[in-house]
């Protein structure tokens, strides 16, 4: 925590419900005192940057759905720009009120059944649900200097919008398989490598199928003769958190890199009738699978919005992405019960495509004794 406090360390938090502050003001004859400067959703990051006296960039945003993935691109560009040498990044999603609910149920997006049954044939909307996650992330050369705990790389991230689409809530398959792409190109990484997606999967029939038919058109095409894509939401676990969503999904796939196992997806069945898995070289997991043992560990992930706003981000394994760039001896603990650790710590890697110059390695700390080989290209 030394190294925080007062540091320019940057918090960025996607949300998107403000269920607590209507609730609290739903008397106007007794709103509280402090109703104006504790339940806006600007204090959600601005108080966690005065409790830790961080100096960087801190502000809270909403795209809906995609909030807190397009919280953690905007982290990453902070630190690619200069402006952070680290960021706390998170999602919270809280349901209090009747309201917001009973209004999608009337659009029927909410499921009758209180499941989300991502691509299966009796998908029959989304599960709402409640929660909070938070990472803190940094340039992978400075956690490699100081011995920083890795517990995953984000090799990039990038967001665009659906634009102008038959309807306001009508999502793009276009759209989405054009950020994907340009994700991959901007990396310069292989759509085949990738073996898995976590999927925005909310359960919607025609919002599943736009989706997988953008995950088709990209990796599925990319696989051909490797295997098919396997795609999953933890969705189908905890409900769709909203505008934490996103920040979950991440959760979820750095677990998934470092058991080295892809879970089931739950509630599924078959698929919907609108998905030919096969055609599209797509597949469910129905049991708990092995990582491949000749494929690299990497997961990308989906995360899109009701209005348009698309989010999408890669993420490597660090024992992969140490053994391919020769970073040896660094500390990396496992997530789980044995470690004591409870958080989520991810690093980021530069951008070869930034003004800068190739970062290098130069000078091992107390904590790293071994090669000083480039640690990012």
């Amino acid at each position: 925590m030394e190294d925080v406090n007062g540091s320019n360390t940057s918090c960025f938090i996607g949300c998107f419900t403000r269920d607590y502050g209507d609730l609290v003001a739903a008397d106007h004859h007794d709103v509280p005192m402090y109703h104006g400067t504790g339940t806006r959703s600007a204090i959600m990051s601005h108080r966690i940057s005065r409790f830790f006296n961080m100096k960087g960039p801190s502000f809270s945003l909403d795209t809906a759905c995609s909030s807190s993935m397009v919280a953690l691109h905007l982290a990453c560009q902070s630190m690619r720009n200069g402006e952070s040498n680290m960021s706390v990044v998170g999602g919270i999603n809280l349901l209090l009120m009747p309201d917001v609910m009973g209004a999608m149920t009337t659009l029927k997006f909410v499921s009758p059944v209180g499941r989300c049954q991502a691509f299966d044939h009796r998908a029959d909307g989304y599960s709402p649900g409640e929660g909070a996650a938070f990472c803190v992330l940094k340039p992978l050369h400075l956690a490699v200097k100081n011995g920083d705990v890795i517990r995953g790389i984000i090799r990039d991230t990038a967001v665009d919008q659906d634009g102008n689409t038959p309807g306001l809530m009508v999502p793009s398959a276009k759209a989405q398989e054009d950020l994907i792409r340009r994700v991959y190109e901007e990396t310069g990484l292989p759509l085949a490598d990738t073996p898995y997606v976590e999927v925005h999967g909310t359960g919607t029939p025609a919002g599943d199928a736009v989706e997988a038919m953008a995950l088709g058109a990209t990796f599925g095409r990319a696989r051909v003769g490797k295997g098919p894509l396997y795609m999953g939401s933890v969705k189908s676990n905890i409900g769709h958190l909203e505008g934490a969503s996103g920040i979950v999904q991440l959760v979820k796939a750095v677990m998934m890199l470092e058991k080295g196992q892809v879970p089931p997806s739950i509630w599924y069945e078959k698929p919907n009738p609108r998905i030919p898995l096969e055609k599209w070289n797509l597949a469910v997991p129905t049991e708990l699978i092995n990582w491949p043992a000749q494929g690299f560990r990497r997961i990308s992930i989906n995360s899109f919005d009701y209005g348009g706003t698309n989010a999408h981000c890669i993420v490597d394994g660090v024992s992969d992405y140490f053994q391919t760039h020769r970073i040896y001896n660094h500390l990396t603990l496992p997530a789980g019960p044995s470690s004591g650790r409870r958080g989520v710590w991810l690093e980021l890697e530069y951008d070869p495509r930034v003004n800068r110059p190739r970062l290098r390695l130069r000078h091992c700390s107390e904590h790293h004794h071994g090669g000083t080989e480039g640690v990012g290209q």
